[in-house]
């Protein structure tokens, strides 16, 4: 089944929703670590394991078709 993945990142956590082609949620997934863009080896562990809790709480198959993900702008 084809899936797309929504990330929501910033300073405080990093969620992951899970929906199919119809736009039903089949999962979400939060992770405490920061995804802030000015830390990106720990952005992309928080990335990595929300992705992860949420595909796993899926119990069929999925297949990644495309993913969105948003993140606040950079304070300069």
């Amino acid at each position: 089944m084809d899936c797309f993945l929504g990330f929501d990142g910033g300073g405080s956590k990093t969620e992951c929703v899970a929906i199919n082609a119809s736009g039903h949620i089949l999962s979400r997934a939060a992770d405490r670590l920061q995804s802030h863009p000015h830390r990106i080896s720990r952005a992309l562990a928080g990335i990595t394991q929300a992705a992860e809790s949420a595909l796993r709480a899926v119990e069929s198959p999925l297949e990644i078709a495309a993913l969105c993900a948003g993140w606040p702008a950079p304070h300069r």
